[in-house]
């Protein structure tokens, strides 16, 4: 693949051919598609679909490098990838793109509002790799990636940065509330979610005055009977909520837990992330970090960081739980929380004032420069930890 190649080639390095979807349906099971670096764009590089075909598509050179520049608008609707369906084996990847300016459509589709950047339905054990999704993605619902899981599915997200996307708005005469600007997952039970070494930040949900909806869940959205996403060593940061209209709900700055889901949050961080009410009424704009629906949801934080999260009801900065189970152990908190060994001290970030928190990324020498240097023991683990992340996490 090569931006300068030709669809009449055989698809070789000395002739590449010029479109991904080309290369893709000229492929077989087990093959490589290889895309050279530059910006893919027009026909043939949106919308795009392995047609159930196992393989591995992969940038050259990694998102740096490779990017599929989707051109998509509300009159012009195109997503990057479109609706992966095919319970594919953990052979099929999609590894080192940048995809952004996604589009989804919002009527006339099966899935009217998912997936901007990607869609993903009954997708298997499809993994995303080294993958940057976003700015400019917009969907009503997973503006970044939605993912649609209605069987025995196990999609991980690897060292995937998730940037930069926003809600789109309802067309006439529609009134879907809005969710997961970055990521919006429904699963169940036989579904598996995995995140690991991942960073979701600075997506943005925005209700428009008179759109009447509610919006849920700027940098996750999380739905499924009693289905369990693992986010490990991933960072959830500076995601935000506005609501324009009084009197509708505005929950969830970092992650919103929706029906009966559960959450399993592991050596990871939620930062900085907000929800607000631009009219007079904030009794609905609760949960800057984590918001939970359902008494029935299990959470369970394990050495984390949650910290500098805001909503305009100041009693659920941190986490609205509405009845939810919550194991807290390890962490350092904002505000209390009952578990054992927590903290709740400032994580003194780097230079969190100024919208860069590569402090959380960066390896501290372990006891002399760690901000809890005049603790012991397992307090010390979560500086231990960020030091750990530091080796194999970049902070794109």
């Amino acid at each position: 693949m090569s931006p300068s190649g030709s669809n009449t080639g055989d698809g070789s390095q000395s002739a590449p051919f010029l479109t991904i979807q080309h290369a893709i349906d000229y492929a077989d099971d087990g093959d490589t598609v290889k895309i050279n670096p530059g910006t893919y764009t027009g026909y043939g590089n949106y919308n795009l679909t392995m047609n159930g075909t196992e393989l591995v598509v992969m940038g050259v050179g990694g998102p740096d490098s490779v990017t599929i520049d989707v051109q998509g608008s509300a009159s012009n609707p195109r997503r990057g990838f479109n609706d992966l369906e095919n319970n594919y084996s953990d052979t099929t990847k999609i590894i080192g793109l940048k995809i952004i300016n996604g589009f989804a459509p919002l009527s006339g589709d099966l899935w009217n509002g998912d997936g901007g950047g990607i869609l993903i339905r009954n997708g298997g054990d499809l993994t995303i790799e080294n993958c940057v999704i976003g700015p400019g993605n917009k969907a009503l619902f997973g503006a970044g990636i939605s993912i649609i899981s209605l069987g025995p599915d196990s999609v991980t997200l690897k060292n995937v940065v998730i940037k930069g996307n926003e809600n789109a708005h309802n067309p006439p005469d529609f009134y879907y509330n809005y969710h997961g600007m970055g990521l919006s997952y429904n699963g169940n039970s036989n579904s598996i979610l995995t995140v690991e070494n991942s960073i979701i930040r600075g997506n943005s949900g925005t209700i428009l005055s008179g759109e009447n909806v509610h919006v849920y869940g700027a940098g996750v959205y999380l739905s499924g009977d009693q289905t369990t996403p693992r986010f490990i060593n991933t960072i959830i940061v500076a995601n935000s909520l506005t609501q324009y209209n009084d009197g509708y709900e505005t929950i969830g700055g970092g992650i919103y837990l929706s029906y009966r889901t559960n959450l399993d949050l592991v050596n990871s961080d939620i930062l900085y992330n907000s929800v607000s009410q631009q009219q007079n009424i904030i009794w609905s704009t609760k949960g800057g970090a984590i918001g939970v629906e359902n008494s029935n949801s299990q959470i369970n934080i394990l050495n984390s960081i949650i910290w500098g999260n805001t909503a305009e009801d100041n009693s659920t900065d941190m986490v609205y739980g509405n009845g939810a189970s919550f194991s807290v152990n390890y962490s350092d908190l904002q505000s209390s929380a009952t578990g054992d060994n927590n903290l709740f001290v400032n994580p003194r970030f780097t230079d969190a004032s100024s919208g860069d928190f590569i402090g959380s990324c960066q390896p501290p020498d372990r006891r002399r420069n760690c901000p809890w240097r005049h603790l012991s023991g397992a307090d010390v683990g979560s500086c231990i930890r960020s030091y750990r992340r530091s080796t194999s996490q970049s902070c794109r």
